[in-house]
């Protein structure tokens, strides 16, 4: 069977088998087991390779789904005081390394990219395996490949509630995760292999995680499977059967509480329409700042000429004005000419550099103007977070040429917030007003 490049793709891979499937749910999915008695990244690659031998996926976008058998997690507390993906990906690695030792060394990691949780998801990966599941899809022509782990999946289909309060298990062929969470914070996550019945050894690890995690009032339970491997729904309340399908394809996740989106992949990511949005907003904004500094530079040029023509005016008038009061149009003269002093007053460089180095992540300037007669400047923008928005202002008042900063006001959108602020602004000669 072979498809266009717009067609979705679709692969699981676990330690037992690799399945794939072609095009949407209608069509049925295909599995290779996997050889038993070498590596799992032997195995995996050996039977995925079998599979496109018989599954032409042409040039289309697959997406990978790997089994928590093969992925280890952890959990990176207070993840919000990140400041960027690069402390991100650093927390990972070290969280992982605390927790598995040597055997880390060898992985690759990723983390969660969405901020839906408080304490941050990381996970690893054998490097061996990732890079053999790339490597043979990319010669069967895969236009681009993305790797998420199953517990992603498990999480985003169960949509959690803001507040939930209980465990989200995710039960595969041999395996079981429990992840706690208490009241919308992860706090703890632990897999396991099933020796004998999966309902049993999933009451055993509730009640230890009720000890080990203090979730003593803890109620809710939400078990997520493939539909074969769903138990009978429970008699108790408060317990919620999801059925999943790894091979099904279906939309990113949104950015939203409770949700996670992890991707192991090496390759240039896809921009989504929404993000393609930001990307467009960010970019209209920034020409807009050149746009306004370059006719801010036109007009200190121009008011440069008329001051120097004030200053002419002054030298003529000076005899007549020591002895006579000035008329309207002299008076109006000399009010330009401070106008004119007040404004060439504005440190152009100083602000332009600060502004920008404030700027950050999740924040977008649409717009700034000078008060000269105040000392003060108005500043104009989008903020993907309320988050963002507090870290910028905090960068603002540690601005060497600003001070006083205010948000004067604020409105929430349906992707983000609008913002205005204001700020006073000194020079670099002066001290800074209390």
């Amino acid at each position: 069977m072979s498809l266009s490049w717009r067609d979705p793709v679709r692969v699981f891979v676990s330690g037992d088998e690799v399945r794939i499937r072609l095009g949407g749910r209608s069509s049925a999915a295909d599995a290779q087991p996997c050889a038993l008695g070498v590596p799992a990244a032997e195995g995996c690659v050996t039977a995925l390779r079998s599979l496109l031998a018989r599954n032409d996926v042409g040039r289309a976008r697959v997406e990978v789904v790997l089994s928590n058998q093969l992925v280890r997690y952890a959990l990176v507390p207070d993840a919000d005081l990140l400041r960027d993906a690069a402390e991100r990906q650093a927390a990972a690695m070290h969280s992982l390394a605390h927790l598995y030792g040597e055997a880390a060394a060898g992985w690759r990691v990723a983390h969660d990219m969405a901020d839906g949780f408080l304490s941050m998801v990381a996970a690893g990966v054998d490097a061996a395996l990732l890079a053999g599941l790339e490597s043979v899809l990319k010669e069967a022509g895969a236009r681009s490949v993305k790797v998420r782990p199953a517990l992603e999946l498990a999480i985003n289909a169960a949509s959690l509630p803001r507040a939930f309060h209980g465990w989200l298990a995710v039960l595969e062929p041999g395996r079981i995760l429990v992840a706690s969470v208490v009241r919308g914070s992860l706090v703890a996550m632990r897999s396991h292999r099933i020796r004998s019945d999966a309902m049993a050894e999933l009451q055993v690890l509730l009640n230890q995680s009720r000890l080990l995690d203090g979730m003593e009032d803890a109620g809710d339970v939400i078990v997520c499977a493939e539909p074969a491997g769903l138990p009978e729904m429970r008699e108790e309340s408060g317990w919620r059967m999801v059925p999943l399908d790894f091979t099904a394809t279906s939309k990113a996740p949104s950015w939203r509480a409770n949700s996670v989106r992890i991707d192991f992949g090496t390759h240039r990511r896809e921009l989504r329409p929404a993000e393609l949005v930001i990307l467009a907003a960010g970019v209209a904004a920034l020409s807009f700042a050149f746009v306004q500094y370059g006719n801010a530079v036109n007009e200190r040029a121009s008011l440069q000429r008329s001051l120097a023509e004030a200053d002419r005016f002054t030298k003529r008038q000076g005899p007549a004005l020591e002895t006579r009061g000035l008329d309207k149009a002299s008076t109006a003269e000399v009010q330009r000419a401070n106008a004119v002093v007040a404004r060439l007053s504005v440190p152009w460089d100083s602000l332009f550099m600060d502004i920008e180095s404030a700027a950050g992540e999740g924040i977008a300037l649409t717009g700034f103007e000078p008060e000269a007669g105040l000392r003060r400047l108005r500043i104009q923008g989008e903020a993907r977070r309320f988050e963002d928005l507090t870290r910028y202002l905090g960068r603002l008042e540690n601005a060497p040429s600003l001070q006083n900063v205010f948000l004067t006001g604020h409105e929430a959108r349906d992707r983000g917030l609008t913002f205005t602020l204001t700020a006073d602004w000194i020079r670099s000669d002066e001290a800074a007003r209390p």
